[in-house]
């Protein structure tokens, strides 16, 4: 099964809003996240899906679709999606934080090491690096 949750295909005023303008990709996004934390979660993975069926390089889309699932309880399709993610957004801290959670969750240390090390390497080396001038 693609998805724990029964969400319907996305409905074609969706889709037609994302491309209509950028814009209402962005409404869109935030329009799902609104879902998800009403718990209207189906709703939410059909915004999330229309998104992506239009743009499958949105890492925002799948960094929530992510977060969705894994609340679920699948963690192998929020596993997949965080890893578009950061395939599609390599330096966007948000999908690599949370993979990297995902991956202590798995016990996989180093998995999750991996993902954090370069935030790690680019911190200043020292303390005033970090106050604003």
């Amino acid at each position: 099964m693609s998805s724990l949750l029964a969400a319907s295909a996305p409905t074609p005023i969706l889709s037609a809003g994302i491309a209509a303008a950028p814009a209402a990709m962005d409404a869109l996004l935030r329009a799902g996240f609104a879902r998800q934390r009403a718990g209207d979660v189906a709703d939410a993975e059909a915004h999330y899906r229309a998104v992506l069926a239009q743009a499958p390089d949105e890492h925002r889309a799948h960094t929530l679709l992510a977060s969705l699932l894994e609340g679920w309880g699948d963690k192998d399709g929020a596993e997949t999606h965080y890893r578009r993610a950061l395939a599609a957004a390599p330096t966007a801290p948000a999908p690599r934080l949370q993979l990297a959670a995902l991956m202590l969750g798995r016990d996989d240390a180093a998995a999750a090491l991996g993902l954090i090390r370069p935030f790690t390497e680019a911190m200043p080396k020292e303390a005033k690096g970090w106050r604003k001038t």
